[in-house]
């Protein structure tokens, strides 16, 4: 939401999907942008990546998104997952940092 004006009318909208139990919404932005809706999500939390990957990615397969490949790992042990199905297409990119794991969860959908 790119206003003062949207980002009131969006304060309080569900997230429509599910995050792990515990976990902080730390940004929520979205845009469209040529017929393609962006919405991407910043979250924290304490759980393990490996309890982020499975819950976000059932979350995901709700919604019709299935990983595409297994997850890559970075040399400092982030993942990298990357989603597609007839709804859209999904990135999400887990990192560990001292007892916390952030997520970026990026959704993209074609409008109609």
């Amino acid at each position: 939401v790119a206003d003062s004006h949207g980002a009131r009318a969006a304060a309080g909208r569900p997230l429509g999907l599910d995050i792990p139990a515990g976990t902080t919404l730390l940004s929520d932005m979205e845009s469209t942008d040529g017929g393609i809706a962006s919405r991407q999500f910043v979250l924290a939390n304490a759980h393990s990546l490996r309890v982020n990957l499975d819950r976000l990615s059932a979350t995901l397969a709700r919604r019709g998104l299935h990983p595409e490949s297994p997850p890559v790992t970075g040399k400092d042990g982030a993942l990298l997952q990357h989603f597609g199905g007839t709804s859209g297409q999904a990135q999400l990119v887990l990192m560990r940092h001292e007892n916390q794991t952030h997520a970026v969860l990026t959704l993209l959908s074609r409008q109609p």
